[in-house]
């Protein structure tokens, strides 16, 4: 809680990832961790692998732009059952809620919930002695997580904000009497996330 006495959700994920990273250090680091670093990083670690990962992910938005516009125009005309898109505009409480809803599910969005609580602190783990090494080890891993964030997240809040839009969603009175329908729009925008990124499932990735 901060001073003001209000609960500080930020504070709370800080000191969580700090107990985490301290944990962390106390676990070893295998000769096998050391080798699939090293592979990951000469994979990943090439420039042309992030501007490959930017150019991809923006020629997908403005293909999806495209779908969801024709999808909009059809959805609003035909008298469809589940509704997923619509050229009316979210109101302002949905938008707010949008907002904090893409924040809260981060994990989900990215997905690194899928990750066990034991391969989240490995991943905190320093795997090179050498400083300048484990920087540009992390450094690589985090451009790549930022790069598909950057285009995840906006892609989540659009598909969130127009499936309760579409459906009649406008206040907060809508969103709390219509807990199925909200749970229903997050796992679609999650899903919708995921195709913007290249990230959702088939048996071909898997």
């Amino acid at each position: 809680y901060g001073k003001d006495g209000k609960f500080d959700q930020k504070k709370l994920d800080e000191a969580v990832e700090d107990v985490k990273k301290k944990i962390a250090d106390q676990m070893k680091v295998t000769k096998m961790d050391k080798v699939n670093a090293w592979r990951y990083l000469a994979m990943l670690g090439n420039p042309k692998t992030h501007i490959r990962n930017l150019v991809s992910n923006v020629a997908m938005r403005g293909t999806l732009k495209v779908k969801n516009a024709l999808a909009r125009t059809i959805e609003d005309i035909v008298p469809i059952k589940d509704k997923t898109k619509t050229w009316r505009k979210a109101t302002n409480e949905v938008k707010a809620f949008v907002d904090e809803t893409a924040i809260e599910m981060k994990d989900v969005i990215t997905d690194d919930s899928k990750y066990s609580e034991e391969a989240s602190l490995k991943a905190k783990r320093d795997i090179f002695k050498n400083k300048i090494l484990q920087g540009v080890y992390e450094f690589n891993s985090d451009m790549l997580s930022k790069e598909d964030w950057w285009f995840s997240k906006p892609a989540f809040k659009d598909a969130l904000g127009e499936f309760l839009t579409a459906n009649g969603i406008r206040t907060k009175e809508d969103i709390a009497k219509n807990k199925e329908l909200v749970e229903k729009a997050k796992q679609y925008a999650v899903e919708q996330s995921q195709i913007a990124t290249f990230r959702q499932y088939s048996w071909l990735a898997n």
